[in-house]
């Protein structure tokens, strides 16, 4: 399982390529949503026992939906790792 610091870094990731989503620009955007599913995809393959592999499909269709799953997860960790 991925630390509290691993996670942040993928939400930061998950952050950049939103904005790379957003741009406006055409091969950015194609790039940004090419990393957006690897991203989804690892973070299924590491926390496949935190979340519901339901979501998998529709955390690959929006970066929204994934960068909340992600801030969930970072919370449950945080609130384990206090108590």
């Amino acid at each position: 399982m991925m630390s509290v610091e691993e996670l942040m870094k993928i939400r930061e990731a998950a952050d950049y390529v939103c904005n790379g989503l957003m741009c406006g620009c055409i091969q950015m955007s194609v790039e940004a949503s090419h990393a957006h599913r690897e991203l989804v995809d690892r973070f299924f393959f590491e926390y496949s026992d935190c979340v519901d592999g339901g979501e998998h499909e529709e955390a690959r269709l929006n970066i929204f939906h994934f960068i909340d799953l992600v801030d969930r997860v970072i919370s449950e960790r945080k609130k384990a790792e206090s108590s």
